[in-house]
């Protein structure tokens, strides 16, 4: 997942990235792998779940500054209660 999110922030245009995964625990370690990563500088990295507290999700809808990019990781609430209308990629782990 870490490798697609990265292909797709040096590939495609403007334009949050949205990635479903299972739990908290996939969040926190996705999180923890991207933050890793060379691209962290500019990855504004939210997540989506019931345990972050509200002033944090609501974050999810504001749009970064120029050169940055949004990395969502939410569960499938965001799928069936919210839009977030930067969103120019969006997908799971298969």
């Amino acid at each position: 997942v870490v490798a697609l999110v990265l292909a797709v922030d040096a590939t495609e245009g403007d334009g949050a990235v949205l990635v479903f995964v299972a739990g908290w625990d996939d969040i926190t370690k996705l999180h923890a792998a991207l933050s890793a990563t060379a691209a962290a500088a500019h990855l504004q990295l939210h997540a989506l779940h019931g345990a972050v507290p509200r002033e944090q999700q609501r974050a999810v809808f504001d749009r970064p500054p120029p050169g940055q990019r949004k990395v969502i990781l939410a569960t499938n609430i965001a799928e069936s209660s919210i839009t977030i209308d930067d969103v120019g990629c969006a997908g799971g782990p298969l």
